[in-house]
């Protein structure tokens, strides 16, 4: 397993490749976090509730996902005449 991609301290607003969504923080060091990240908070407190909403977010579609498949598969596993 490869290790994970962290960026250097002197360049602050590279993206890590292995994240899904960038969170960049505005910040006295500058904007560039900031502008190459897909969601910008003004201050860090406001990251857990970012987190909480995503996890809920989350865990309903899995939950409908779910709840789907085993629909389909007792559609599936009924044989009709």
């Amino acid at each position: 397993m490869p290790p994970a991609a962290h960026p250097s301290p002197a360049a602050p607003w590279l993206r890590p490749q292995v994240a899904d969504v960038g969170v960049g923080l505005l910040g006295k060091e500058g904007r560039q976090a900031a502008n190459a990240a897909d969601c910008v908070l003004p201050e860090f407190q406001h990251l857990l509730p970012l987190l909480l909403v995503h996890g809920a977010l989350c865990r309903h579609r899995l939950s409908r996902l779910v709840t789907y498949s085993f629909y389909k598969n007792v559609v599936r596993g009924r044989s009709f005449p």
